[in-house]
């Protein structure tokens, strides 16, 4: 689990939020008080500890782009779920 206070646990979290549906970087940007690059180093480090997953899906960014939605991996869920946080 990543250590409270985190930037790590701050996107986890984001990312846990958004359910199946998932997020992007711009949309956990939007909600955040983050820079893009702690988010995407975050959410990097999130996806090699097998917390997050690339749910196959693009969704339109606010300048028209294409970009990866993120969701968690089912043993990310797991660990969420058993973690009691929120």
């Amino acid at each position: 689990m990543p250590r409270t206070g985190s930037k790590r646990l701050v996107v986890l979290r984001v990312i846990a939020k958004a359910g199946k549906r998932g997020v992007t970087d711009e949309e956990m940007g939007m909600s955040l008080i983050l820079s893009p690059n702690d988010i995407q180093k975050a959410r990097l480090e999130l996806t090699e500890g097998n917390w997050v997953e690339n749910a196959n899906v693009k969704r339109k960014t606010s300048f028209g782009d294409h970009a990866v939605v993120w969701r968690l991996t089912p043993t990310g869920k797991q660990r969420w779920d058993e973690s009691g946080l929120k």
